[in-house]
């Protein structure tokens, strides 16, 4: 009685949010599934030429799509008005972006026309999300899947059947080319900071609260780790002299996420590095030959371009659960020559030996064995592009 009550009201606070239209579906070339991630710069190549999009998360809702459900007696239900949706679109390509169940369980048999489907991987998902996304289901189906290593590979192709490619984060292959050989001698830290948001009038920084996935931790718990780490990186440069840099993850935060580390750091040995729409993440980043960070996605992207990283990954330590692994999916130990999650003062100053004092050698062995299958890098997307010109999806003049 709960669930489906509490099914209702989610039903219920989705309707009253919606805007509706009541127009019939025009068809298409391009359909992206789901809104979100659907104006990603890597569908700005089709994202006004015969393409629109597919709003599965109550965004929208098409009533000529319900009536003509009611008129063929169909079950009035998300996966119905997938299908009906498509119907009415008739696309040759389906694109998706974000992990959405429904999109892989979309079956071709379901329908009179033919199309392909086209998973493009966004994000890097910690076990505890992609578990969420998978739902325990196997089975599940798309043609073509653009993937960030071999690990993700291999952990997808478990659950879903197609044909996988190698292609590493879109957005890391897009930017700022490179030289290994030209980078400054200096330490990059990734900032995780989290704007602090109440969700009551009493609730503090250090509220114990329900998190996701059953996890309860409150928001000095998550953010310690990232203070503990700056602290001793900026003590570290200070003793070897070298440049100490926090590349800022905040847009609308600025001055508090500055703030959250200079009440630490204090204000001098180190520079805040401020991010914004045009210049963030890998471009804050890209000239710097050491790279530091928690858990962070850049950290991957980072590593894969080349660049010497080193991954506290300790947050689980803090929270006292199991949060997040190092190298997953990938089944690597606890501790390596560019990880730790222990962080002992031991651990601290091996990780620290080895990503400034270690040689070139070195660095290029543990990328070529124990993370050859973590991450991937294909500069300019290259693969991806191929394959939309294959496709007739862009032209050879497209940059």
């Amino acid at each position: 009685m709960t669930r489906n009550f509490l099914k209702i009201f989610q039903i219920l606070q989705i309707l009253l949010k919606a805007k509706f239209y009541l127009k019939k579906p025009k068809k298409n070339k391009i359909i992206i599934f789901d809104h979100k991630g659907a104006n990603t710069p890597y569908y700005k190549y089709f994202i006004n030429s015969d393409c629109s999009i597919l709003n599965v998360r109550g965004e929208d809702i098409n009533l000529y799509v319900i009536f003509s459900l009611i008129l063929k007696f169909k079950k009035i239900s998300l996966k119905e008005y997938i299908i009906q949706y498509l119907n009415f679109v008739r696309p040759q390509f389906i694109f998706h972006n974000s992990f959405n169940i429904r999109f892989f369980e979309i079956e071709k048999n379901e329908f009179t026309f033919k199309f392909i489907k086209i998973f493009t991987q966004s994000e890097l998902k910690n076990h505890h999300d992609y578990q969420e996304f998978l739902q325990n289901k196997k089975n599940l189906s798309c043609d073509y899947l653009f993937v960030w290593s071999e690990g993700m590979k291999q952990l997808m192709k478990k659950n879903i059947l197609g044909k996988y490619i190698i292609n590493g984060s879109f957005f890391n292959n897009e930017g700022p080319e490179i030289d290994l050989n030209k980078l400054e001698s200096k330490l990059v830290y990734v900032s995780q900071y989290r704007t602090f948001k109440k969700r009551e009038s009493r609730e503090t920084k250090n509220t114990i609260r329900d998190e996701f996935h059953g996890l309860k931790f409150s928001w000095e718990q998550y953010m310690e780790p990232d203070l503990d780490v700056a602290i001793a990186l900026k003590d570290f440069c200070m003793e070897h002299d070298i440049k100490f840099e926090i590349a800022g993850t905040s847009i609308n935060d600025k001055i508090e996420e500055k703030k959250f580390f200079s009440e630490k750091l204090g204000e001098d040995g180190w520079t805040y590095l401020e991010s914004s729409i045009e210049r963030r993440g890998i471009y804050l980043t890209s000239n710097a030959k050491y790279i530091v960070t928690v858990d962070s996605t850049l950290g991957y992207e980072c590593l894969a371009r080349g660049q010497r990283v080193c991954f506290f990954s300790i947050r689980s330590k803090y929270l006292k659960s199991d949060y997040a692994k190092f190298g997953w999916p990938l089944h690597l130990s606890e501790e390596g020559k560019c990880w730790t999650t222990n962080n002992s003062k031991e651990d601290f100053k091996r990780l620290m030996n080895f990503l400034v004092f270690e040689d070139d050698i070195a660095w290029k062995k543990i990328l070529d064995t124990e993370l050859r299958d973590l991450v991937f890098y294909n500069l300019n997307n290259s693969m991806y592009k191929k394959f939309l010109k294959t496709n007739n999806l862009i032209n050879d003049a497209t940059n």
